[in-house]
């Protein structure tokens, strides 16, 4: 059993969905951009509950930290002809990241520190 920690922003608000037999569940993608350049995105699945207040707060762009299952590579075929191989994850728990945030919606993102010109020094 392969577990691991993504950690990244939602690329959409998280789902919940019903399934045929009446099983609760949630899905979400995730995009992992620790390697640099190139980003990773993650499908992701959960079964466990997630409160309505909580599931309310994960929204598109949130960071989060994804905890779950690696599930089997899966292809697939692009819309450009070529080959795609998608990353997938069976979660067990997530929460928001302490590395990442996003401003809130609506607020201005706080400003840089900027250094004291050196003639206003007092000394």
């Amino acid at each position: 059993m392969n577990i691991t920690n993504v950690l990244g922003n939602l690329c959409k608000n998280v789902e919940k969905k019903t399934s045929k037999n009446g099983v609760e569940f949630y899905t979400m993608s995730v995009a992992d951009n620790q390697m640099g350049d190139a980003v990773i995105f993650w499908d992701i699945i959960m079964f466990n509950k997630i409160s309505d207040k909580f599931l309310a707060c994960l929204t598109k762009g949130s960071a989060v930290v994804v905890t779950g299952q690696v599930n089997p590579l899966r292809t697939y075929e692009k819309n450009d002809g070529t080959t795609g191989t998608a990353m997938s994850l069976t979660a067990s728990a997530i929460s928001f990241s302490p590395f990442k945030s996003k401003p809130e919606d609506g607020a201005a993102p706080a400003p840089a520190q900027q250094a004291a010109p050196q003639e206003n020094m007092p000394f």
